[in-house]
């Protein structure tokens, strides 16, 4: 078994075929506003930089920066490169950055042929069209695409070396919710190492509780209030169970993320960015029948913890 995160390997081609032809549907849909969807990476490297400025003093031109998860779509990496930012990404999955065969052959060697089918296929489609989208708004603020190839590195981040205090800025979207608790807790401890003293980390989340936290296509916070037909019911995941995403997921609650974090990090700002995601579909029934959790934990998903180094010397457990 070849390691990725963003393939299940316990789901049946049928189901795999259906949930990527799902997601192939509403790639297909976004390209009517492929502007507009770009010029979110651009309020992230905004949010970035604003978190950066009030937390730590510095902005992020002048940081030294680690993306953990960056990702299929590495967009916001190649943004931060272009605009002149000092910055270094790992991943699980090897990234196309060309479309050249020896990234292909790599994805199939270090992620097996499940990634490879969808890496080539989003390669094909729809890669060329959002880089030329990046290209045009990163033109319009006068910045030429940059693509640091060996910025871009490939595997475990919970087994990789940086030297110590080497970062100003560790950042991550919504990737923890795909590694396992151990490898959570040992990428957590080697964070503080990585972290300068006045540095800060923020890393941004998806509970499983959430009514998307089943990843499921059709359950995904930007298509809660289109009128499209499911097959499954809201927060399958947590009631019938009767479908699977094509991710590995941890499964963890809030809770247990906050103990992870504080565990090694002081929590400086904890912000829920979907208090209120999905709460039209919380029934009565449902509620009584998902009585183990808390209504909160049910209608969030998006979280965002922003980490300062600890004032004192962090767990070892």
């Amino acid at each position: 078994m070849k390691v990725t995160n963003t393939v299940n390997s316990h789901l049946s081609l049928g189901e795999w075929l259906h949930e990527n032809f799902m997601l192939f549907k509403m790639r297909m849909k976004s390209f009517s506003a492929m502007d507009e969807s770009i010029k979110s990476v651009f309020e992230r490297v905004e949010s970035l930089d604003a978190i950066t400025a009030q937390y730590s003093r510095k902005r992020i031109r002048d940081c030294q920066i680690l993306e953990i998860g960056f990702g299929a779509n590495p967009h916001l990496m190649i943004a931060l490169q272009s605009m002149g930012c000092d910055v270094i990404g790992i991943d699980l999955d090897q990234p196309v950055l060309h479309f050249r065969t020896k990234y292909f052959y790599s994805i199939y060697k270090k992620n097996g042929v499940g990634r490879l089918v969808k890496s080539f296929v989003r390669s094909v489609l729809f890669d060329k069209y959002e880089r030329n989208a990046l290209a045009r708004l990163l033109e319009s603020k006068g910045f030429g695409m940059k693509i640091d190839e060996s910025a871009f590195k490939v595997g475990d981040a919970a087994e990789f070396v940086f030297e110590k205090e080497s970062f100003d800025l560790i950042f991550s979207n919504l990737v923890f919710m795909h590694i396992p608790m151990e490898k959570m807790r040992q990428l957590v401890r080697k964070m503080t190492e990585w972290l300068r003293p006045d540095g800060i980390a923020l890393i941004r989340i998806g509970i499983h509780t959430g009514i998307s936290g089943g990843l499921l296509t059709e359950w995904y916070p930007h298509l809660l209030n289109e009128n499209i037909q499911r097959r499954s019911d809201p927060w399958e995941h947590l009631r019938k169970k009767r479908f699977e995403a094509d991710y590995y997921q941890n499964k963890l609650r809030l809770k247990e993320y906050r103990q992870v974090l504080s565990g090694y990090f002081d929590i400086l700002e904890e912000i829920n960015e979907t208090p209120d995601l999905g709460s039209k579909f919380l029934t009565p029934e449902i509620r009584a029948e998902l009585s183990d959790y808390s209504e909160s934990e049910l209608i969030s998903f998006r979280y965002t913890f922003i980490l300062g180094k600890p004032s004192e010397s962090p767990m070892l457990s």
